[in-house]
């Protein structure tokens, strides 16, 4: 009965971390790009259309318990890298088995402007 409470605590306790977060970005090009100054927000753009020229440079993706942290890590992942823009961004919320509760992931193609 004891093992069952210490474990029940523990799963309690992980299930309520709201500082789960975890994103990378993975280059698609040999270049290297100047990151971007800390306060550039790198948006993301739902219309490719409206792009006339870019370059798609990698894919930047994050996981975290608020879908806001989560797009927060992304772009900061893609400035990191030196991008101008993010686009096809993709989301869904699905179970961790890493942390045991449900967690946002996010995704999207950062590029450069030609």
């Amino acid at each position: 009965m004891k093992y069952y409470i210490l474990v029940s605590t523990l799963l309690f306790l992980i299930g309520c971390a709201s500082s789960i977060n975890d994103s990378q970005f993975t280059s698609f090009t040999d270049s290297e790009f100047i990151p971007k100054a800390k306060e550039f927000s790198v948006p993301i753009i739902d219309d490719k259309s409206s792009i006339d020229e870019y370059e798609v440079i990698g894919l930047a993706t994050a996981k975290a318990y608020l879908l806001e942290v989560a797009i927060k890590d992304l772009k900061k992942e893609s400035r990191q890298a030196g991008a101008d823009a993010l686009i096809d961004f993709k989301y869904e919320q699905k179970m961790s088995v890493d942390y045991l509760q449900d967690l946002f992931f996010v995704e999207a193609k950062a590029i450069i402007y030609k």
